[in-house]
């Protein structure tokens, strides 16, 4: 084992769902359990996804945009987005939702959002702007 002073943010997202514009080349039925996300400007950033599960997730974020930990863009729906948790890296309770789904109005009118977790409270349902 050694020191490992390596340090620094990556920018972007730790995993983009991204492909072409059109709903036969979607990401379907994709699971995303259990992972670690820091130091990102997005943690999961679902651009075209179907039916997909993003489940005991954690994150920490910086707290200054909606959606930092999951965003679901407009062309995804039937995901289940539940038991994640998002952190600030500090004790101060944080001020913006982690959690953003553009898929309709009410926010997540296309997705089904569980209990997701701000800190140590109980997330409100995602933004949708």
């Amino acid at each position: 084992m050694g020191n490992n002073d390596m340090k620094g943010v990556i920018t972007g997202n730790g995993i983009s769902l991204e492909q072409a514009a059109a709903a036969d080349h979607a990401f379907r039925s994709l699971e995303i359990l259990d992972c670690i996300f820091k130091g990102l400007d997005i943690g999961i950033n679902a651009v075209w996804a179907y039916d997909g599960v993003f489940l005991r997730n954690k994150f920490v974020v910086p707290d200054a945009a909606n959606g930092e930990a999951i965003t679901l863009a407009a062309n995804t729906e039937g995901c289940m987005v539940d038991d994640n948790r998002a952190m600030n890296g500090g004790d101060a309770a944080m001020t913006r939702n982690p959690y953003r789904d553009l898929s309709g109005a009410p926010a997540g009118a296309g997705n089904h959002w569980g209990q997701n977790f701000a800190g140590a409270a109980v997330a409100a349902l995602p933004v949708c702007a």
